[in-house]
């Protein structure tokens, strides 16, 4: 999935939620329990923080945005149907936003609240909890009733299994390709201690936590999988196990070894002080180990 930082702030996503593969979260973006976030929804956090409570749902297409004062958030159990925008607004929990509806700064969605589809709701409205709006601009309509109700009440539950569903069963199409070209690679290593692992590969590295069981680690390393895999014993290869393609080496490293990680040097190679090797052809390369011995690497290609 599309994750970005954004001057020093990164999204914070649960393990127990689920992201489609093509929603795009930037910047300040926390996205709690058994929430989703749906394909092409983009959630940019620049201007100020965006919340996602456990449980809620951002349908295909939304657009959220705004600033800090309110922080957008979407509440507990509450639904972001499919192609709207919620900027700058506070929705509550169990709260519905009708498909194609917009939200405006400033807005207070209240608890099992409906906004019907298509509507434009103005800045700074209040609409109350169990209430409904509707129209262009939005106007409160009375309270939700009927098949309204029924909807607001059940779309939670419905969604959170929807989610599941996807997070079990959604698998690119390859095109007919029998071979790999056009599957997905996953990465491994070996750890003699997972809770060891754990703490070098999301605390110093930084990659995401996807699932920890009694027999692996596994982390999402933009977009990769990566399964560290519990072993009795690492036997510690001579080579490189696992390396990342970097941008600008130096930058990395320094927020590398600010977290701990120490880089090797190996004799008779002409590392600079900060242990990179630059190659004949002007690559950049830097070698480092796991707890294991695993020997880990980071190349700025020229």
């Amino acid at each position: 999935m599309p994750l970005f930082e954004f001057e020093g702030h990164s999204p914070t996503i649960s393990p127990a939620a689920w992201i489609a593969p093509t929603a795009t979260i930037v910047g300040d973006v926390t996205i709690e329990d058994e929430a989703s976030i749906w394909y092409g929804a983009v959630l940019r956090a620049d201007f100020g923080p965006i919340i996602i409570r456990r449980g809620a749902n951002v349908q295909d297409g939304s657009v959220l945005h705004g600033g800090s004062d309110p922080v957008t958030e979407v509440g507990p159990g509450a639904t972001i149907g499919h192609l709207c925008v919620v900027h700058g607004a506070v929705i509550g929990e169990e709260a519905l936003i009708g498909n194609g509806a917009t939200v405006l700064d400033g807005v207070t969605v209240g608890k099992r609240a409906l906004v019907a589809a298509g509507a434009v709701v103005p800045p700074n409205l209040v609409i109350g909890d169990d209430m409904l709006a509707a129209g262009v601009p939005a106007k409160v309509a009375g309270q939700v009733g009927g098949g309204a109700k029924a909807w607001v009440q059940t779309n939670p539950q419905v969604y959170r299994d929807l989610a599941r569903r996807h997070a079990a069963g959604v698998r690119p199409i390859t095109h007919g390709d029998r071979m790999l070209g056009s599957s997905e690679i996953v990465a491994f290593a070996a750890a003699s201690d997972l809770d060891r692992a754990r703490a070098f590969y999301e605390g110093k590295l930084g990659l995401r936590l996807v699932e920890q069981n009694q027999f692996a680690c596994v982390f999402d390393a933009n977009g990769t999988m990566l399964r560290v895999t519990a072993v009795g014993e690492v036997a510690r290869p001579g080579y490189t196990v696992l390396g990342w393609r970097v941008a600008d080496i130096e930058q990395v490293m320094t927020a590398m070894i600010d977290a701990g990680v120490e880089f090797t040097r190996y004799d008779g190679m002409d590392q600079d002080a900060s242990g990179v090797w630059t190659a004949p052809g002007g690559d950049k390369i830097a070698w480092f180990s796991d707890p294991d011995g695993n020997n880990l690497s980071l190349t700025q290609f020229a």
